[in-house]
């Protein structure tokens, strides 16, 4: 996509797809995202990755949710305490 500076351009598609309801696209798009949060910068993690998580929390669908919750295992260590 263009180096990490942009990596965070394909959490946007990605985010689409960890809200289907098929448990094998969910889990690949989850093992995507926790890569690519990887290589995010600090601002980036917290506004794109873990605000990409609270959406997730907060849409209507089960799998939306669950794939927040597969999410926030990994977020959480890196998160700051503002946001724990």
């Amino acid at each position: 996509v263009g180096g990490t500076d942009y990596a965070s351009s394909l959490l946007t598609p990605l985010e689409l797809l960890l809200a289907v309801e098929e448990s094998v696209v969910r889990e690949k798009a989850a093992a995507s995202v926790i890569a690519i949060s990887q290589s995010l910068s600090g601002a980036d993690y917290t506004h794109e990755f873990v605000g990409m998580i609270g959406r997730l929390a907060n849409k209507e669908w089960f799998t939306a949710r669950i794939s927040a919750c597969t999410l926030i295992a990994h977020a959480f260590p890196k998160m700051g305490p503002e946001l724990r």
